[in-house]
């Protein structure tokens, strides 16, 4: 099948099939070109791929791929408005300084900015280079779950007892998620290598995870 002819044709070859203004949540009108060097990491739907209209222009401006650091910066602020002479090429920390300095976060967005990192230390995702700033940031973190204004629905609170029988309260439960008190009964039990070569088996007895003696 013959493929129809582009709508126009940017420098170094990149045609232009389809155009697309923003609407909904995407501020950014889209082209639809033919697959080009320039962009060798998108999809292919159709003999076609979609990009941002500002990176499609500013990259046949700058005669090269784009970056995923290398943000197209809208002069006049206008994102509707991508012509050549209205972009600028920036770096992901230059347009981020651009934007943001002097902006102020809301209430809501820095009490939930607050209780992910917090979350974070606890778990040991993150690890501040202070660790006195490291100790308090946990101790208050671990004094808001214990007066209930974090709440965690990753840690199992919700669920009263663990699967072994053990409740579960913001004590008992560690920040991954797991019962205390059976990480406690398992350090107790002897190695799955051990049960192996001894032919021993887990059971429970008495609400308590223990082993059989060996056959």
């Amino acid at each position: 099948m013959k493929q129809k002819a582009p709508i126009y044709t940017l420098p170094h070859g990149i045609e232009v099939i389809g155009e697309y203004p923003a609407r909904g949540k995407n501020p950014y009108a889209r082209l639809r070109i033919r697959p080009h060097p320039f962009f060798p990491n998108v999809r292919v739907i159709s003999n076609g791929i979609s990009v941002h209209k500002s990176r499609a222009m500013l990259a046949s401006q700058l005669g090269r791929q784009l970056t995923p650091t290398d943000h197209a910066h809208h002069g006049d602020r206008d994102r509707s408005n991508d012509t050549v002479d209205n972009l600028e090429l920036l770096s992901a920390a230059e347009h981020n300084r651009l934007h943001k300095t002097g902006s102020k976060h809301r209430a809501d967005s820095k009490a939930k900015t607050s209780a992910a990192l917090k979350l974070a230390y606890a778990e040991g995702r993150h690890k501040p280079t202070d660790p006195v700033m490291a100790a308090r940031n946990l101790s208050e973190f671990n004094a808001a779950v214990r007066a209930g204004k974090i709440p965690l629905p990753r840690l199992g609170v919700r669920k009263k007892i663990c699967k072994h029988g053990h409740e579960r309260t913001p004590e008992s439960v560690s920040p991954n998620g797991s019962c205390r008190i059976c990480e406690k009964e398992r350090a107790l039990l002897p190695s799955f290598r051990e049960l192996y070569e001894h032919k021993c088996v887990l059971i429970m007895k008495d609400g308590r995870l223990t082993h059989d003696p060996c056959i």
